[in-house]
Order: structure tokens, then sequence, then C-alpha cells
């Protein structure tokens, strides 16, 4: 009888409390922001540049103004200013490992071989984007010296897999150790460059051969090792990785030593959730008139594999 009555009352009110109109709750409006990310390095074998812009929770409707394929991105190094390409889409697909994990806002890509301008140690570079309205952003890094003082593999296994599977058929077990200076916050993490080829298959041979000349690729570059408090100036890092040797004329285990930028911007992007550039962004940023970053960092390359 009182669980009735209870239920009888809740409904009366519940009725009763739709009567009344609820009020608006005024939302902020915030508008897009262009977005620019890039990682300078002289061991990179060109500077590629993302352009995005963040995605406001109510769009404002400015998201048209600032459209990543109308940009317009240059790069100076304080003497002369040259522009950067855009990629075509087919040229974008070389890049999918970025596009994969960074694919929630729309984006573009310009890149340039370092032929055409090289990143040179102790320089400050400066990129622009510049859109049709006339607005642009701006973000600067300075190139550091190469100062890890010994970077090598303390053990290193390579394993021949062909006999139990026809994919990935080699497997690559590795530890390195590097030690770092003590004067200056800094960061690492670890990456793989493989040396891809294109093949084809013989009928005459009844094999598959290489065609054409081979190709650097990047991949990994997952986890931040962060060093700011100085913790430690000697590390290891063990690893493991998988491929197939008739794609891969050579593989690198890549250490980048990373700037403090990089280091506070991944770290932000990596726990603000699925969308950094969600308006409100919360992710570090050096860039003026935008968001995102502009970093520089350094590489150490050892060679694990090769024919």
């Amino acid at each position: 009888m009182i669980y009735k009555r209870f239920c009888l009352l809740f409904i009366a009110f519940a009725f009763a409390a739709c009567e009344n109109p609820v009020a608006e709750i005024a939302m902020p409006k915030i508008e897009a922001e262009p977005v620019m990310v890039a990682y300078l390095s002289p061991e990179s074998r060109s500077i590629f540049v993302m352009i995005s812009h963040t995605q406001p929770t109510q769009s404002q409707g400015n998201e048209e103004l600032i459209k990543p394929d109308e940009a317009r991105v240059y790069i100076s190094d304080g003497t002369i200013e040259i522009e950067i390409p855009i990629l075509s889409p087919d040229e974008e697909d070389e890049f999918n490992h970025w596009q994969e994990s960074r694919n929630a806002t729309p984006h573009r890509f310009f890149a340039i071989d370092q032929a055409d301008f090289p990143i040179q140690d102790a320089l400050t570079y400066t990129l622009r984007a510049e859109y049709p309205n006339g607005r642009q952003m701006t973000a600067s890094t300075t190139i550091f010296p190469k100062e890890i003082l010994e970077v090598n593999f303390s053990n290193l296994e390579v394993e021949d897999r062909h006999d139990e599977t026809q994919n990935y058929d080699m497997e690559v077990r590795y530890t390195i150790q590097w030690e770092s200076p003590a004067n200056r916050p800094e960061g690492f993490t670890i990456g793989y460059h493989f040396y891809r080829r294109s093949i084809t298959f013989n009928d005459q041979t009844d094999n598959w051969e290489p065609i054409g000349e081979d190709y650097p690729q990047e991949f990994g570059y997952w986890d931040i090792i962060d060093n700011r408090d100085k913790q430690s100036t000697s590390f290891s890092n063990t690893g493991r990785t998988t491929f197939d040797r008739r794609f891969t004329s050579k593989l690198n285990v890549a250490l980048a030593h990373l700037n403090e930028d990089i280091i506070r911007y991944e770290n932000s992007y990596n726990y603000s959730g699925f969308d950094p550039f969600t308006e409100p962004s919360v992710v570090f940023t050096n860039v003026e008139n935008g968001r995102g970053l502009v970093g520089s960092y350094r590489l150490y390359e050892l060679t694990a594999y090769e024919e």
C-alpha cells in the first residue's frame, strides 16, 4: 500500500514538473581554429606539414573559411622562404599510418624534399599557413644539435619464420640502449624505418623479384619516454617487429630525440580523448593564431636487418 502511494505521488510530481518549461542552456560559441602540425629534423628525407582545423561542439560556420585544401604553406629559415606544395590524394595514401590515427577532422598534407630545402643545425625555422581570406597562422622551432653520447644494441635477434607463416616471415627482437646529456629537457620515442620495394612474379624463374628502387617508410613512434625531470641519463628499450622480407631490403630501428614542445604536445594529445581537436581543445600548442605544433627532433638509426 505504501509502495502504491509512493508511485502515485511520483507520477503526479512528474506530470507537474513537465508543465513548467525548461530554460534553454546557453552554450558557449566557439569558432573552429586552424591547425598546423610539423616535426622538423635534418635526418628526415622530407618536410611534412599537416593542415587541419578544430571541431567545435556547435559549429559556427567558419570552417568554410579555413578549409585545409585551400591553405598555402610556407617555410622560412630567416633568409629564404619557399612554398611547400600540397600532396595529391594518391600521394597521401603513403602516409596512411597518420591518417588512421588522426583522422577525426578534415586534413591535408603538404610536403617538400629536403634536397630542395635542407633542414640544418642551429637554425630557426618558421612555418606559415595562409588562407584565401587573409588569415594566417605561424609557428617556429630551432634545430638542436645531436647530443646523445651513445646508441647501440645490447641484444639483437633476427628469426626466419618462413616455415610457420607465409606472411611476416621475419621477426626482429632487440634491446636498444642509449645515454643522453643531462643539460636539457628531453624525451624519446622508438620507431622503425623500413626500406620497401615493389615486387613482381617472374613466371620463368617461378619467383618474386624486386622492381624499381627501394623507398623508405616510417612506422611506430607511439610511446613517449618523458625525461624532462632528468631522473636518468641512461636508458634501454626492448621491442619486436615482424615483416615480409619479399618487400623489405633493410630495417632500421630509429631512436627519435624530441624537443620539449613535442613532448608536451604528444602528452596532451594522447590524454585528451578520441578527437583532441574537438573544441574546447586542451592540447598544448605553440602555433600563433591557430593550434597544433611545430617542433624539432634528431634521429639515431641502427640497422637490425639487411639483405
